[in-house]
């Protein structure tokens, strides 16, 4: 039913382009280490929308889904909606709310809402550079834990990165790091790179990989699961 919806949405919002609005989706096959292991579909949506030069708007919702040996061996949910507004050139402020699901990381629900500073640090034709700092607020429902939920703050660096080859060809990335503001030792890190080939106007064929390390994982049957989740993908992106 969930992998019905999400189908359902990419294929609504498709309804909806318009002049002013980037929209891309993402099919693909991904193989998985960490908490899972398998081969899974996935499915991305994509949405940026620039007011006046001065605000961009982003949207992102991606699912995958897995079985093996005929049971469920990977299934996650995210979802992430980001404002940035530039009140000069290259300096601007953000906030955004980020939710996750996925019981094989043991969360039932996840959600951050966060804030910040940003600074384009290099903005050329070919290439954006991004750096950004704030705070996040974190809710986590576990599946299985010695907390049922939990309330956290951390503080959050980052960093994005976009080189366009040529008009066809492009690489992005983006870095980040998050510690708990009352225990260091609650730290979480993540990358995640891709290419992207445009094979014309409207398709283009794209590989990433995407490394989570959190040095404090919820427990499962009284144990912490791995520290490290890595998400490999090749996939196909139409754009509209």
């Amino acid at each position: 039913m969930k992998k019905f919806l999400f189908i359902s949405f990419f294929s609504l919002m498709s309804l909806f382009a318009k002049d002013g609005i980037k929209q891309e989706i993402d099919a693909g096959f991904i193989a998985t280490t960490g908490n899972s292991d398998s081969s899974t579909v996935s499915a991305e949506y994509r949405l940026e929308y620039i007011l006046k030069n001065k605000t961009e708007v982003k949207f992102r919702a991606d699912m995958l889904y897995g079985k093996k040996d005929g049971e469920t061996s990977n299934e996650r949910y995210r979802a992430n909606f980001n404002v940035k507004h530039y009140f000069k050139r290259n300096l601007f402020y953000y906030h955004e709310i980020y939710y996750l699901k996925n019981r094989f990381e043991g969360y039932k629900h996840q959600i951050n809402a966060g804030f910040g500073l940003g600074y384009k640090i290099i903005d050329r034709e070919h290439e954006l550079l991004l750096g950004l700092g704030g705070l996040v607020v974190r809710y986590n429902s576990y599946t299985s834990s010695d907390k049922d939920s939990e309330l956290l703050s951390f503080v959050k660096a980052s960093m994005d990165y976009k080189y366009l080859f040529d008009k066809k060809n492009s690489f992005i990335s983006r870095l980040y790091i998050m510690n708990n503001v009352e225990k260091s030792s609650d730290y979480e890190a993540g990358i995640y790179a891709k290419l992207s080939f445009k094979l014309n106007s409207k398709i283009a064929f794209t590989t990433g990989v995407e490394v989570k390390y959190d040095n404090m994982p919820p427990f499962k049957n009284g144990k912490r699961l791995y520290k490290t989740d890595t998400t490999t993908k090749v996939g196909i992106t139409y754009f509209f």
